[in-house]
């Protein structure tokens, strides 16, 4: 995982930009491993038309489009989070069906990603829309039962399967098997991890840009400081100690060259005058102790 990401990754990406690259990376491989193994394991407990193809599909091609171009395309995210949401809305009516349990919790997931990625207002309200939608029509089934899960009953592959889907047992609540056991567990503790693990990620990479972002706000302010009193040694040692960004530093290294060879032809008058408008300064010693020196050269 750490190589592939390490491919990923380009030189100028901030703090978010790697998030959402890591993100992105671990919600792929999550799916494509997780719906891979489930159709592996258990073939026979899907009901004619396994739901975990447009999941997968969804992975493949956000996780090439990665690896190819090394940025990220809000259009291919998209196109990811409603494949799985297809998949997520067709397992959950497969497990109504046989009465087990409810997996469209993934969809805290999907919108996780969509906020976490900056994607467009409406994929957010798409999502939860499609979820609110869903669960409004399985609750009206489960009440008035106009057919939904008849549907699905009616594709199980044998009257004794069927009685035993929706009978169960002779008391209830009935026992469940260990992979159905194991899904109960598991989804909801595994969508609890990721939620916390992206959350957590996500306000950690904020965190980080802001203290950058500051770094650089203060650094920035001292050095002009150092530039307007023409301290042009207190700006290089603010230079020098302070990273700041390419783009910055470039500038101002050209500012303090252009600086380093305007000074000798400036009049003594220039510095004096330099002099008399900081010195009433509260915090003139900053960057004011190599200005006398400056002023005799």
């Amino acid at each position: 995982m750490q190589c592939v990401l390490r491919r990923l990754l380009l030189p100028e990406d901030d703090q978010l930009t790697v998030f959402r690259k890591k993100l992105l990376l671990t919600s792929c491989v999550v799916a494509i491993v997780l719906f891979t193994v489930w159709g592996f394991v258990e073939p026979e407990y899907f009901l004619f038309v396994p739901p975990f193809e447009p999941c997968i599909i969804g992975g493949l091609v956000l996780l090439v489009q990665l690896l190819v171009e090394r940025r990220i395309r809000k259009g291919v995210v998209e196109f990811m989070l409603y494949s799985c949401s297809v998949s997520v809305l067709y397992g959950d009516w497969q497990n109504a069906v046989r009465n087990d349990g409810r997996t469209w919790p993934p969809f805290v997931i999907l919108v996780d990603i969509s906020l976490m990625c900056s994607l467009p207002v409406r994929v957010n309200k798409t999502l939860i829309a499609m979820v609110s939608i869903w669960l409004v029509i399985t609750a009206i089934e489960s009440w008035l039962r106009f057919g939904l899960f008849d549907v699905g009953y009616g594709l199980l592959p044998s009257q004794e399967e069927r009685r035993e889907e929706m009978c169960g047992c002779d008391t209830l609540p009935c026992p469940k098997n260990s992979t159905k056991a194991l899904q109960t567990f598991t989804v909801p503790f595994g969508i609890f991890l990721l939620d916390f693990y992206f959350t957590r990620g996500f306000a950690s990479g904020l965190q980080k840009e802001r203290k950058s972002m500051q770094n650089v706000i203060t650094a920035s302010e001292w050095i002009a400081e150092c530039l307007s009193r023409f301290d042009l040694e207190g700006a290089e040692t603010a230079l020098t100690d302070s990273p700041l960004p390419p783009p910055l530093q470039t500038a101002f290294d050209s500012i303090l060259a252009n600086l380093h060879t305007y000074r000798p032809y400036l009049p003594q008058s220039c510095f004096e005058r330099f002099r008399e408008d900081f010195s009433g300064s509260d915090d003139s010693d900053d960057c004011g102790g190599s200005l006398s020196h400056s002023s005799t050269d």
